[in-house]
C-alpha cells in the first residue's frame, strides 16, 4: 500500500483592525510554511459581512469568495504554481458599522488543512470612541508591543489579541467619548498692549 503523501501547512496571521465610526478597515498577512508536498490553493474562512477588496503575496493568481451561510465566507486563493517552503498571503477588507457604539466581533480566520494557526490581532479605535471587552470568547489578551511597529502611516494598535486554530470569536463594546474642547483666547486689549511695549 502506498500512501499519498500531505502537505503540512503551518500558518502564522497577523490583522490590524482600524475600528472607525462607520466602518471598521482589515488588513491580514498570513504566512505560510509548507512542508513535505506542495499546495496549490488555500481556503480561508472569514466572517460573512467582511468586503474583501484586495489579495496580494508571493505566486496569488486569482481569488473567489463563496458565501457559506449562515455566518462565514470562504475564501479561496489559487497560486500560480505548487508552493512549499515559506510565503505570504494578504487581505485587505472593511466592514460597515451601522452605529458608531454597536458591538464589534472581532473577526477570526480558519485556515483549511492547517496543522497550526498562531494568530495575532492588533485593533486601532477611532479617537471618539472607547472599547471595551464584552467576551473574550477563545481569545487571549496579548501586549501591544508583540505586534510590532504600528502600520505604515497608522497608529499604534491600542489592544491586541491572540488566538490558536479556530477559537471562538471574542466581542467588543463602545461608547463615544466626551468632546474635549481646549480653548486659547488673547484678548484685543492684550495684543494691543503687547504691540506697543
Amino acid at each position: 500500500d502506498v500512501t499519498e503523501a500531505k502537505p503540512q501547512v503551518d500558518v502564522n496571521s497577523l490583522t490590524k483592525l482600524e475600528v472607525q465610526r462607520d466602518a471598521v478597515k482589515m488588513e491580514s498577512e498570513f504566512d505560510f510554511n509548507v512542508r513535505r508536498v506542495g499546495i496549490f490553493e488555500s481556503k480561508i474562512t472569514l466572517p460573512a459581512g467582511l468586503t474583501i477588496s484586495t489579495v496580494t503575496g508571493d505566486g496569488v493568481g486569482e481569488w473567489t469568495i463563496v458565501p457559506t451561510p449562515p455566518s462565514a465566507q470562504v475564501l479561496t486563493v489559487k497560486l500560480t504554481q505548487q508552493k512549499t517552503g515559506t510565503f505570504k498571503i494578504k487581505l485587505a477588507a472593511r466592514q460597515s458599522r451601522g452605529q458608531p457604539t454597536e458591538d464589534l466581533i472581532i473577526p477570526t480566520f480558519t485556515v483549511a488543512d492547517a496543522a497550526r494557526h498562531e494568530a495575532k490581532v492588533g485593533i486601532t479605535i477611532h479617537s471618539s470612541l472607547e472599547a471595551n471587552t464584552k467576551d473574550m470568547g477563545g481569545f487571549q489578551q496579548e501586549d501591544v508591543s508583540a505586534l510590532g511597529a504600528g502600520s505604515k502611516g497608522g497608529s499604534a494598535a491600542t489592544l491586541a489579541f491572540r488566538y490558536r486554530d479556530a477559537a471562538k470569536p471574542a466581542a467588543l463594546g463602545f461608547k463615544s467619548r466626551d468632546p474635549q474642547v481646549s480653548v486659547e483666547v488673547l484678548t484685543l486689549v492684550e495684543a494691543k498692549e503687547q504691540s506697543t511695549r
